[in-house]
């Protein structure tokens, strides 16, 4: 018999609508640190604040160490794990709980043994923080709605929104309605990540002469022989 769950993004499909019952917003797999902190869940309620949730299939420490860093962003934070087979014997799970505890990290259980839906048990009850002002704002402003377009939280990265991808759809859909622009005839019109846009230019000229950045949202990139610059195309685009 496999055991459930076998990916953390079965989980986190999951957790997302026990949470959204309770009267939660969530929002998935979101970079709240560019190029390093990804939360599984962002969660907000009308009383209860600014959440985080970590979705992991195991309760250790590499989890509660995740959980940990978002207390100074969050005004509460949780982890959602699976139930152990027996509770009652799992001293190492009970170990782990008392640890959250005293940390107030919540600790969300799901139980998906039974050939029913699987049952959800708030073990440990988060409790409510003292966030820093300015990291819990980074924390708001990092949720877009393009969260909620890739898959659950959990599930392998590549698919979920960064301030990066957004970045190159963005010049992506400048190059189509502009065909053969350049990088500096681009750039300044369009909404990027970067400090300002000569730092944007130069990084994606660099990772253009990589061939990091070919194929993604459909772009290409030529080296103009003559003026030595990156001219960006859309995939279809005449040459």
């Amino acid at each position: 018999m496999t055991r459930w769950p076998e990916t953390e993004a079965q989980l986190g499909a999951v957790v997302e609508p026990w949470l959204i019952e309770r009267g939660w917003s969530v929002w998935r797999e979101v970079e709240v640190v560019t190029g390093e902190w990804i939360a599984d869940q962002v969660i907000q309620h009308a009383q209860k604040g600014w959440g985080v949730v970590e979705v992991k299939k195991n309760l250790g420490l590499r989890v509660m160490q995740q959980a940990d860093r978002w207390r100074e962003h969050a005004d509460l934070v949780c982890v959602a794990v699976p139930a152990p087979a027996n509770r009652e014997r799992d001293e190492a799970r009970q170990f782990a709980c008392r640890l959250c505890r005293m940390l107030g990290i919540g600790v969300i259980e799901v139980d998906g043994r039974g050939e029913g839906a699987p049952t959800l048990t708030d073990r440990v009850t988060p409790k409510a923080l003292r966030p820093d002002p300015t990291k819990r704002r980074q924390l708001i402003e990092a949720v877009r709605p393009e969260h909620n377009e890739g898959g659950p939280a959990g599930a392998p990265s590549g698919g979920h929104w960064t301030k990066f991808r957004a970045t190159i759809e963005n010049l992506a859909r400048y190059a189509k309605a502009h065909p053969d622009c350049t990088l500096k005839e681009a750039v300044p019109s369009i909404e990027h990540h970067y400090a300002d846009d000569k730092a944007a230019i130069n990084q994606l000229g660099r990772l253009a002469r990589r061939g990091e950045l070919s194929g993604k949202s459909g772009l290409r990139y030529r080296m103009d022989a003559g003026l030595m610059r990156w001219r960006v195309e859309t995939e279809g685009a005449a040459t």
